[in-house]
């Protein structure tokens, strides 16, 4: 598993990615995703159904533009990979 530095976002939200299938999935804080089935693939990762309640709970839909993770599913996202980590680093 590989890890990011994601630069500071305006406005005081969170941001992480990680590397999964083969591609980098990057996630903000109630932002809209660069691609809409980062949702099933992100929860899938850390092992929640891509269900609809499961979207609905983490990704809720923000406006017209789509889903955004909520600050309680990147703390879920940020686990993942956390016992492989061996270094520390900005």
């Amino acid at each position: 598993m590989q890890e990011t530095y994601l630069p500071f976002v305006r406005d005081g939200r969170w941001t992480i990615s990680r590397y999964i299938g083969g591609r980098w999935v990057s996630l903000i804080q109630d932002s809209y995703l660069d691609s809409p089935g980062d949702a099933r693939v992100a929860l899938a990762a850390v092992g929640l159904p891509p269900t609809d309640a499961n979207l609905d709970e983490h990704f809720p839909v923000r406006g017209s533009r789509g889903r955004c993770p909520t600050l309680e599913f990147l703390e879920l996202f940020s686990r993942l990979g956390a016992d492989f980590k061996k270094e520390v680093g900005v």
